[in-house]
């Protein structure tokens, strides 16, 4: 008689899955898709801004490796944090920038935190920055590479190659990998306070009974698949308005400057800053912004680099003019 153990279990045979782990499977499968496609239609709305970070992205590292020729993992992977950090928060912003433009009195702030939280977070990190091939981490450390070259640079340029190319190894799954997705998620969900902020100004201060404005169609796709609540979700597309203009954004750091968008302004800052910072010896932004010959103060500085100091303003022009001199900054004197 054979051992009852070793019988298949009613309907199938051993190993076959059941009807109902299949349909879970399915329905995991398509909740996977559905969040993949809301993080790229998100990330679409980052535009030219993207472009501009990721050249300045590529410029950075290179010349920050070249000069410091780190020879493990770990001093590559310090070294590149702070320009990974600045490029996630520059992309983030431009994406949340555009969704605010959508906001009006009767949307929800919850789930515009929520779609920055867990959307827009994923479209940074998981489909631009961190994917094992043509992610920003594989692309740069590519570019890097074909910079240091084969034969122009001593032997310790042998060692940061090989870190080089482990690191692309390593965005296959490995540790350093994800401790790099986990660091750069909780940097960009720290700065969402501020965003929500910036939504709960502007739909208090939304006219009762004004127009509705339609976002462009780009616009209204991602923020319907990232769960922001706007009017058009439950309304049959037919019905929906087919307008292709994108209402003018009143976000932090715009007022009183169409020529240039927020992020792209942080983007040409932070590229003129490490410029700079490369010609006078690497000073430390502390040592900068109390230099008694940068014209400027902590508060300002971190105004500036965050692009919510005007171009036009006095203390722009004149910072920007000390970091083009590439003059060293100069301590001020002890106050006695």
């Amino acid at each position: 008689m054979s051992d009852p153990s070793s019988l298949p279990p009613p309907g199938g045979t051993v190993g076959e899955p059941t009807e109902a782990e299949i349909k879970r499977i399915l329905r995991d499968s398509s909740r996977q898709s559905r969040r993949r496609r809301a993080a790229r239609e998100a990330l679409d709305l980052s535009g030219t801004a993207r472009l501009i970070a990721e050249s300045a992205l590529r410029k950075t590292v290179a010349r920050a490796v070249l000069e410091n020729l780190p020879q493990d993992g770990d001093e590559l992977e310090k070294l590149l944090w702070p320009h990974l950090a600045l490029y996630s928060e520059t992309v983030f912003d431009n994406i949340a920038e555009r969704g605010l433009e959508t906001l009006k009195s009767r949307f929800s702030v919850r789930r515009y935190r929520h779609w920055l939280c867990y959307t827009v977070t994923s479209a940074v990190v998981d489909e631009d920055i961190c994917p094992p091939i043509d992610g920003q981490i594989d692309a740069t450390a590519e570019h890097v590479l074909g910079v240091i070259g084969e034969t122009v640079f001593p032997q310790p340029a042998d060692h940061t190659r090989r870190a080089l190319w482990r690191l692309r190894n390593e965005m296959f799954g490995d540790p350093r990998a994800l401790n790099i997705e986990t660091r750069l998620k909780a940097h960009l969900r720290g700065g969402i306070g501020r965003w929500e902020a910036a939504a709960i100004e502007k739909v208090s201060r939304a006219a009762p009974g004004a127009t509705e404005v339609y976002p462009s169609a780009a616009v209204r796709s991602a923020l319907e698949l990232g769960f922001v609540d706007h009017p058009t979700a439950a309304r049959n597309n037919s019905e929906s308005p087919q307008l292709d203009q994108v209402p003018t954004a009143d976000s932090p750091g715009t007022a009183g400057d169409s020529s240039q968008s927020w992020s792209a302004r942080k983007a040409r800052r932070a590229t003129l800053l490490a410029e700079y910072k490369r010609a006078a010896g690497n000073p430390s932004n502390k040592r900068i912004y109390e230099a008694r010959n940068s014209g400027i103060h902590k508060p300002q500085f971190y105004e500036w680099l965050r692009g919510e100091l005007p171009d036009d303003s006095e203390t722009t022009k004149n910072f920007e003019k000390f970091l083009s001199a590439k003059k060293a900054p100069i301590p001020r004197e002890p106050r006695l």
